[in-house]
């Protein structure tokens, strides 16, 4: 089966829905809650928590990102939910940090969620992408031409080939965007990263981890380069503390996260 093939086949098995419009919801709320207009976007609620076609890579070695912000402001979190992808929002002092940014033709519907944040493109500082296919890496090209301000991140090892206007900056363990720290979880690409928000008790997974009903259960093997690296990274996951989780795929999961993570490390 081809890749593409197998991308298709993935957003079918974990599609939830049609184009999704993130808008702010009550504190440690993380459930849908409606469904409005013709076009069935769904309204996700969020929380607050305590120029070539081939990217180039900067020659020197990473610096550890620091920002103008306040980082002892909460940060508050809306989901974007695609089909079968979500992306998040991360908003601080009315400074955005957008975490993946969908499939090509997504930029339209992450517009409209700033909109409803009363915010915009020019708000937009980082855009972190946690790996490189293209239901998560897809709309960079257009988000970064409308968000002339932000500064890309990846994992180094996906950088190569990404469909981006300006340089990438590498990123791995150790780094800090936004005040949020960088977890290098390869397997499911060679240079996956997920995300840690220590203070607000967050995790965002990317694809390191999928979201069931609920619960949490471990990258898929048909879409992972190596799935020995991938079981490898969740135990990884397993050594840090949150209570929610944010998935690439499937529902957040609001409590006890690091704690359903350890017993998914166990059991691999």
């Amino acid at each position: 089966m081809t890749h593409d093939a197998n991308r298709r086949l993935f957003n079918s098995r974990y599609a939830k829905g049609t184009l999704a419009v993130a808008a702010l919801g009550i504190a440690g709320c993380s459930e849908p809650e409606t469904t409005v207009g013709s076009t069935s976007a769904t309204v996700v609620a969020s929380t607050t928590s305590t120029a070539s076609n081939n990217a180039t890579v900067p020659p020197t070695s990473r610096p550890t990102t620091t920002t103008t912000s306040d980082e002892s402001v909460p940060l508050e979190w809306q989901r974007i939910a695609f089909v079968g992808v979500s992306a998040y929002l991360l908003t601080r002092d009315s400074e955005i940090a957008l975490i993946d940014t969908g499939n090509p033709g997504s930029s339209f519907t992450i517009e409209q969620s700033m909109i409803a944040m009363g915010l915009s493109w020019n708000d937009v500082g980082h855009v972190i992408v946690t790996h490189a296919h293209s239901d998560h890496s897809g709309a960079l090209r257009a988000v970064l031409g409308f968000a002339p301000e932000a500064v890309a991140y990846m994992g180094g090892a996906d950088i190569p080939g990404i469909d981006s206007p300006r340089p990438i900056q590498p990123v791995g363990d150790g780094d800090a965007v936004f005040g949020l720290s960088i977890i290098e979880t390869p397997g499911h690409t060679p240079g996956h990263i997920s995300v840690l928000d220590a203070t607000g008790s967050l995790l965002l997974a990317g694809d390191a981890l999928i979201g069931n009903a609920g619960g949490v259960t471990g990258p898929d093997a048909t879409f992972s380069d190596n799935v020995t690296l991938a079981h490898d990274s969740v135990r990884k996951l397993a050594g840090f503390q949150y209570e929610t989780i944010l998935f690439g795929h499937g529902d957040p999961v609001a409590s006890m996260g690091d704690q359903q993570v350890q017993l998914l490390a166990d059991s691999l």
